[in-house]
């Protein structure tokens, strides 16, 4: 018998890792595919980042706008921190997450301000406009645009939201060799509970750019390439540019 849908299994997954359980996590393919998700990555130090991800931290400034914040592991290395620079301001980093559990984890683990949204739901939001200096997303946070049409309005709303010359700071995730995206389907499973079906995006570093530049982004670093297929790239909003 298939088990009902659990509504926010990736949040509760979260909490209760939060909380000591240790219990696997999986993800699952529409194509019956199964791999592990690795929760302790959502709760790293900052010395197991990725690489690619430790280069990206290195140019937070300002104002940050951590998307996809999760367990909250980038709020927490800059909480307190500055931009290298002697006299600046400490760096205001704002988490938003879709997951009204990964939000809760987020504020049990001391982060505020924490907003519970979708980046579609901030897209059509006024307030968001220039506002950030810094915008992350990390382990592979691109995914969250699902589509090739979510990932040309994601990269506009992007553009919409940073200040003149603000950076996004993104990680991805290529496809296969020869191809520039695949949208994949999947879902958690985690306890003898399954989630609901969403859609994740895997785009090559070039398509990613081309569709940056399209709404006026520019590559201003990267892409910063691990072993396997997860790399880095910064986007910068010229100052002298409307996007």
């Amino acid at each position: 018998m298939t088990p009902s849908v659990a509504p926010d299994l990736y949040g509760l997954a979260l909490l209760e890792h939060l909380g000591g359980c240790r219990a696997p996590v999986h993800l699952r393919r529409d194509d019956g595919r199964l791999s592990p998700l690795h929760l302790g990555t959502y709760f790293a130090e900052p010395a197991a980042f990725a690489r690619h991800e430790r280069i990206l931290v290195d140019r937070a400034t300002g104002r940050v706008l951590d998307l996809g914040a999760g367990a909250g592991r980038l709020g927490l290395h800059l909480r307190g921190r500055t931009a290298g620079r002697r006299g600046a301001e400490p760096l205001a980093v704002t988490s938003v997450d879709n997951s009204p559990r990964a939000c809760e984890c987020l504020r049990r683990r001391g982060l505020e301000p924490v907003v519970q949204a979708s980046w579609q739901e901030m897209a059509g939001a006024v307030q968001w406009r220039r506002r950030w200096d810094s915008i992350f997303l990390l382990g592979g946070g691109i995914g969250m645009a699902g589509t090739a049409a979510g990932l040309e309005r994601l990269c506009a709303a992007m553009a919409s939201w940073l200040k003149p010359d603000g950076l996004a700071l993104l990680a991805a995730t290529a496809p296969p060799a020869g191809e520039d995206l695949r949208s994949l389907r999947l879902r958690v499973e985690y306890r003898g509970m399954i989630g609901e079906w969403f859609s994740w995006l895997l785009v090559s570093s070039a398509c990613l750019a081309a569709c940056a530049a399209a709404v006026g982004l520019r590559v201003e670093g990267g892409p910063h390439h691990d072993q396997d297929d997860d790399y880095g790239i910064i986007l910068c909003r010229p100052e002298t540019e409307e996007a």
